[in-house]
């Protein structure tokens, strides 16, 4: 609900966001139901396993999609250089795909 909350405080209703929060999950989320679909903007990533179905060849879930072609661009939520998922990193990383017109309030 307070990552609800802050899209809506931005202008993005909550029927434009889409969860996967569950460590275990995500390591068998379909990412690639995102790669060449314009219904998907962004992929805004927190905490996930290293190892996972979009993993591929590369090191990790996130370089996988880094590196495939055809996702959406990849946001990373940090503080400094741990991946963790905050008001305060949702918030700027919300800003930053609006003023780059990535993502559009509505």
């Amino acid at each position: 609900n307070i990552i609800f909350a802050v899209c809506k405080g931005f202008g993005i209703s909550k029927d434009r966001v889409e969860l996967c929060l569950d460590y275990e999950q995500a390591q068998k989320y379909n990412f690639r139901k995102m790669q060449y679909n314009p219904a998907y903007s962004a992929i805004l990533f927190g905490p996930v396993p290293h190892s996972g179905a979009a993993k591929g060849f590369a090191g990790s879930i996130i370089a996988g999609v880094e590196r495939g072609g055809g996702y959406p661009p990849v946001v990373r939520l940090s503080t400094g250089t741990e991946l963790k998922i905050t008001k305060a990193t949702l918030k700027t990383a919300l800003q930053d795909m609006l003023d780059k017109d990535i993502i559009r309030a509505a």
